[in-house]
């Protein structure tokens, strides 16, 4: 039995009898289960309900398989998906669908696929469409399963409400080759720049990316291999962009088995459309009713991102559907829900922490004060500004376990290292997250110098040398530059004592080692042991896991060492230097 729930209210029916009350709860196979309860129970139960989150409710004719990316033509909304002559449904408030026919009259189809793709019976693939130059071109896979020898073939049409369609023929082809890039699941994207492209491909060579003429809706140069191929479980791709990051979104999984399908969505992103793409995660994946959900769509309205995709309904005997979620990102990455109402995309700034402290950063190189500069977009740069006591300049620094959160007072952003890793990229701020890259460990250097330094790139904010007011703060690698230190100067509230910030050593004994650098902490390759010429420490640096157990250890020639970590597992250490005399631990990640 579950509890069904329609625009977040509950279908209660209570009725007085004695002590006790009446709970009435539709089931989903439309019987009322009517029962007493005892009023504490009830409140509790009550409590509980009003805990849930509920998808939004679609109605009418949602059947769908491989969707296009939802299109409006006037207040209507067109929804074209896999079938029999390229079929479609409509809308006028994205929830309750009606059946609108099909592109091609049924056994019907243009004469030129009977010899590009031999045994083609009519079923339509995966369509993808755009709006260019006054036309919806609508473009459609024409294959067999299992074959490579495939085409992508395109139609158009002035109006959606009242269409006079138009095939143009051919846009591209493969010829059963095993490890062609499949010419099937056109993609559409049109850039920033207004270039339009378009991404296609599957199992065999892996997925494609070429560019349209907006003016006749075919290509204008040849492929680009992007990603994957050798036969991977890889298909239906789709390019976005958000910031200054392309995302390429696929299918990773079998489709078309009902229940058994295993398909989900994958994210990689790039700042070249073609690529390499990286950092590769799921999107989307199973849940519930929700079964091998895939085939990425995106409408961007009203400030809106609404993704379509399609799912085999596992309280439906595994009927392929149409399913619209909601997608925000957060530290230079998407997320998707079911649970939202259409037209609500307000993401409000939490604001300040009541009674927190603020500090400036002054960078010791430039003079000038990390600055939040107004901007409230997710994914902005910070900059540096010359002295001055606005919002814009204070920031909150907000414990996150051994790590910490800057928050600009101006903005409400966080400051984020953006998941670049390359020597002088940008650091960004973001809305509040607990992402790695938004997490930064604070090192003393010496006085009430510090350097920052990234958890998720493992880069140090840097001021770059530049001293014009409005220049955007970096990233740089390892370094004791002016320009990697940071002078904290408290603004308001109290302030955090310092061994609250230090990611440094942590001295059993009385022995001054304030010029003892271990980095970078946490580490993936190499761990970086430098001492004081003067030290007398040595010879032995060990490295124990949480049990104490000896994972490495190795000898001092000089003042530096640099620990071998890369085939270290992940996770916590304790770093001890020690020759007898003195010891010094330290806590260390490995990532």
């Amino acid at each position: 039995m579950s509890v069904i729930m329609k625009q977040n209210q509950l279908l209660t029916n209570f009725l007085p009898a004695d002590s006790h009350w009446r709970l009435s709860l539709l089931q989903p196979s439309g019987k009322v289960l009517s029962r007493r309860w005892p009023l504490p129970l009830l409140v509790f139960i009550m409590f509980l309900l009003s805990f849930q989150a509920f998808a939004v409710d679609f109605t009418g004719n949602i059947n769908s398989h491989d969707p296009a990316t939802i299109v409006k033509d006037g207040s209507r909304y067109y929804h074209f998906t896999t079938g029999n002559g390229i079929w479609y449904s409509y809308s006028d408030n994205l929830t309750n669908w009606t059946a609108g026919g099909t592109v091609f009259p049924a056994g019907q189809w243009p004469s030129w696929i009977n010899s590009a793709v031999p045994g083609f019976a009519g079923e339509f693939w995966a369509p993808g469409i755009i709006q260019m130059n006054g036309y919806f071109y609508l473009y459609y896979s024409v294959s067999t399963f299992g074959s490579s020898r495939s085409a992508i073939g395109v139609v158009r049409t002035a109006s959606l409400n009242n269409p006079n369609w138009q095939d143009l023929g051919m846009v591209v082809s493969s010829n059963g080759g095993s490890n062609e890039i499949n010419a099937i699941d056109a993609g559409m994207f049109r850039d920033t720049n207004g270039r339009v492209y378009m991404t296609y491909g599957s199992w065999f060579g892996g997925i494609g990316v070429v560019e349209i003429n907006p003016s006749t809706g075919k290509t204008t140069g040849s492929t680009t291999h992007i990603y994957a191929g050798g036969h991977e479980d890889i298909e239906a791709p789709y390019i976005m962009k958000e910031g200054n990051y392309y995302y390429l979104i696929v299918n990773k999984g079998k489709c078309c088995q009902g229940l058994e399908s295993t398909y989900r969505l994958r994210i990689g992103r790039s700042t070249s459309i073609t690529g390499p793409y990286s950092g590769w995660r799921d999107l989307l994946t199973s849940s519930g009713k929700y079964v091998g959900p895939g085939h990425f769509g995106l409408l961007r309205e009203g400030g809106c991102n609404y993704v379509s995709t399609h799912y085999y309904d596992g309280s439906d005997n595994g009927r392929a559907k149409l399913d619209i979620l909601k997608m925000t990102f957060s530290n230079g990455w998407p997320a998707l829900t079911r649970n939202f109402t259409f037209g609500d995309c307000s993401e409000p700034n939490p604001g300040p922490t009541p009674g927190a402290s603020y500090y400036q950063l002054r960078n010791r190189g430039t003079g000038l004060l990390l600055d939040g500069m107004g901007r409230t977009s997710n994914g902005s740069a910070a900059g540096q500004y010359a002295n001055t006591t606005h919002n814009n300049s204070q920031w909150e620094i907000i414990p996150n376990g051994s790590y910490f959160q800057l928050r600009n007072r101006g903005t409400g952003l966080v400051l984020d290292g953006m998941g670049e890793t390359a020597n002088g990229s940008d650091v960004g701020q973001w809305a509040n997250t607990t992402h790695v890259n938004s997490q930064w460990s604070l090192q003393q250097y010496s006085g009430n110098y510090y350097r920052l330094q990234n958890r998720g790139t493992g880069l140090y904010l840097d001021g770059m040398g530049r001293t014009a007011n409005g220049s955007a703060a970096g990233q740089w690698a390892n370094t004791a530059h002016v320009n990697a230190q940071w002078e904290l100067i408290l603004v308001s509230g109290a302030a955090i004592a310092s061994s609250s910030f230090n990611e440094e050593l942590k001295v059993v004994s009385n022995e001054k080692t304030d010029e003892v650098r271990v980095y970078p902490n946490p580490a993936s390759d190499v761990l970086n042991i430098s001492l004081p010429s003067e030290s007398g420490i040595g010879p032995k640096v060990k490295l124990v896991d949480a049990a104490g157990k000896l994972v490495r250890e190795s000898a001092v020639a000089g003042n530096s060492l640099q620990l071998n970590v890369a085939s270290v597992s992940q996770g916590f250490y304790i770093l001890i230097i020690e020759d007898g005399q003195k010891v010094i631990k330290q806590k260390i990640m490995i990532e």
